[in-house]
């Protein structure tokens, strides 16, 4: 991904040919007069400003002609103004909100700097507005007011935004959705298999791929491999002039993969007749789709993200304290780079990277086959883990088409692209998905995430589970965790605890996670009243030790936490509400915990608890006449859990 050029002229009103972008190789793409501009090249994916309608219809219109001039000085204004640089995907955000305004005024035969003006078509305008552009639109109209100058013209004014914004929808604000844990593990279970299943065969794939080829090269010519107009010669079709003798299914059954394809092509429960050529391709689509969710589930990355990740975005570190640290490496989301764009990662990301270069590695020896390929375009160095298809049975792709055009940037349409990756009724939400979801999710949608319907994922909601997880988990000790089984990735948690290296991670996915810790000391507060936190003292004492939650509204509990003054943290017993650093530990350690007036014992880990103590018995006995400070410690222990059963849980 590349950044917008600067502007090639000072003036904010420039000629027909003023570039607005050009192609990879330096020629122009688009000029200001074009009816298209096209940012695909500086975005990494495809992103153009259309005024094609408008500009067919400004032919018979001078009002539209001149909503159409309007149209453009302010995008021009919002890639060249004096402003904040912003990305090509902002840039077209902000030319889709303005375009509200201007598909409005258009209907209405008015012109843009003139609608403000009419109470009647401020109103109309309002109720045409989706609630998702209700919050942005009155900023974008006041902004354009502030750069009046600049743009010498003027949309609404502030009192025009105003009367529209009364007007407008009010937008239910949702929160991401935390997706069940159990549902969740799921998730991370058939995603790892998969592309698991994918490397144990990639041999045996490479092979089939490379014979493929061969016989495509035999059918066609080495110079007309990918000509189009040779599609009829199709070397695995039994009625094509340019048979073979083995049908695709043949072929990869010969190679022993045929098994692997079904199994991934083909839906839980479902049947597979037979596998046809464009098959090996659908299924190479897949490893990259499902390369795609597992990086996102074990880094945090946003999807626009992943995308232009290259070869060597993974690397991997040995620390004297941490143990083994992964770090993936990319191009931040944001125009001014204000991170080092790093991301802490789990091992089982090598999982996904391995896979997908794979894949890569196989799509690039079919672009060395086709004369149109640029040498540059060839070369792993630099390559990128997301691959368009260069296949000769593909060649119906244009050859400059951008790779990451291609590339799925939802997780809605799994069922097409990867069939077989999830039993839907895996996905079928229980009670107590429900309420584990709502609990964290407060804003759930409840007709789209209710009772009984299945689980609809999109990619973000990956990055809001693993905050919401590493934000659970608390900044604790790694024996602590293992016993509460709250994280499930030990060497990202092993980064949270110590701040690897002292390395700022992605600036965006740090927001995220620190808001969320702050979310999740309110939600701990606010459930502190729940009969499952017990006191040690009794019911009156842990009363006392919750005023600061009785009849407190959670806007006031987030202020305690962002100013550090809420003390609420889990530890092996359940919560401590002490206000500092416990002189005990409190996390390895428990044995001072039971007499302790700041600890709530959680009701619902007695089995938990009840498994501790047989560990530490079997310990101690194994430690014989041992009576070391472990022994000792261990001892402590098993008498403050014994006391935890007995006394406090009775």
């Amino acid at each position: 991904m590349v950044p917008i050029p600067a502007a090639e002229s000072e003036t904010l009103v420039p000629s027909a040919d003023f570039v607005i972008s050009r192609h990879r190789n330096g020629e122009v793409l688009s000029v200001f007069g074009d009816d298209i501009w096209d940012l695909s090249p500086y975005a990494g994916l495809l992103c153009r400003l259309n005024f094609t309608q408008a500009a067919q219809e400004s032919r018979r219109s001078d009002i539209c002609a001149a909503n159409v001039a309007t149209l453009k000085l302010i995008c021009f204004y919002f890639l060249y103004g004096p402003r904040k640089p912003i990305s090509p995907k902002t840039a077209y955000v902000l030319y889709d909100v303005v375009k509200r305004v201007f598909d409005h005024a258009n209907e209405n035969r008015v012109l843009m700097t003139q609608l403000g003006r009419f109470d009647r078509l401020v109103i109309s305008l309002a109720e045409r507005i989706t609630p998702s552009y209700a919050r942005s639109l009155p900023r974008v109209l006041n902004e354009l007011y502030a750069a009046r100058a600049h743009l010498g013209l003027t949309i609404f004014d502030y009192s025009q935004t105003k009367r529209l914004q009364h007007a407008l929808p009010k937008a239910i604000v949702r929160q991401t959705p935390y997706i069940p844990q159990r549902i969740y593990h799921y998730h991370l279970r058939r995603c790892g298999e998969m592309l698991t299943d994918f490397l144990e065969h990639s041999v045996q794939f490479e092979e089939l791929f490379d014979y493929c080829l061969v016989v495509y090269k035999e059918a066609r010519g080495r110079s007309r491999i990918f000509d189009p107009h040779k599609n009829t010669l199709r070397p695995f079709n039994r009625y094509s002039d340019a048979f073979c003798g083995l049908t695709f299914g043949d072929a990869a059954a010969k190679y022993g993969v045929y098994d692997v394809i079904a199994r991934w092509l083909t839906p839980v429960n479902g049947s597979l007749s037979d596998l046809r050529i464009t098959a090996l391709s659908k299924y190479f689509g897949a490893v990259l789709f499902v390369g795609q969710m597992h990086l996102i589930s074990y880094s945090g990355m946003r999807i626009d993200e992943v995308v232009p990740l290259r070869f060597d975005c993974l690397s991997h570190e040995k620390d004297k304290y941490l143990g083994d640290i992964y770090l993936l490496t990319g191009a931040t989301t944001k125009t001014d780079p204000d991170d080092d764009a790093r991301w802490v990662t789990s091992s089982a990301a090598q999982t996904a990277v391995n896979a997908m270069k794979a894949v890569a590695r196989m799509r690039l020896k079919a672009a060395a086959l086709d004369p149109r390929m640029a040498i540059h375009d060839l070369s792993e160095q630099g390559a990128r883990l997301f691959s368009r298809g260069f296949e000769p049975w593909c060649c119906g792709i244009r050859v400059d088409a951008d790779p990451e055009r291609r590339v799925h940037r939802t997780m809605d349409g799994w069922r097409e692209r990867c069939p077989g990756l999830y039993d839907s009724a895996e996905l079928v939400i229980s009670e107590a998905d429900w309420k584990e979801a709502v609990a964290l999710t407060p804003t759930l949608d409840s007709e789209k995430y209710a009772i009984g319907a299945t689980w609809t994922f999109t990619y973000h909601q990956l990055r809001r589970t693993l905050t919401c997880n590493a934000a659970a988990s608390g900044i604790v000790t790694l024996p602590a965790l293992q016993y509460q089984m709250k994280h499930q990735h030990e060497a990202m948690t092993r980064y949270y605890a110590r701040n690897y290296s002292a390395l700022q991670i992605n600036e965006s996915l740090r927001k995220d996670f620190g808001d969320e810790i702050i979310d999740a000391l309110v939600r701990d507060a606010v459930s502190l009243a729940a009969d499952h936190y017990v006191s040690p003292h009794g019911q009156a004492h842990k009363q006392a030790k919750l005023r600061f939650v009785s009849g407190a509204e959670e806007s006031a509990l987030r202020r305690k936490a962002q100013q550090g003054t809420l003390s609420v943290r889990h530890n092996a017993l359940g919560i401590c509400l002490f206000a500092g650093e416990c002189k005990f530990g409190g996390i390895d350690s428990v044995a001072s915990c039971i007499g302790c007036s700041d600890v709530l014992v959680d009701a619902r880990r007695k089995s938990k608890f009840e498994s501790l103590i047989g560990v530490l018995e079997d310990e101690l006995w194994d430690a014989g006449e041992d009576d070391g400070p472990d022994t000792a410690s261990r001892r402590a222990q098993l008498d403050a859990m014994r006391r935890v059963i007995d006394v406090v849980l009775a």
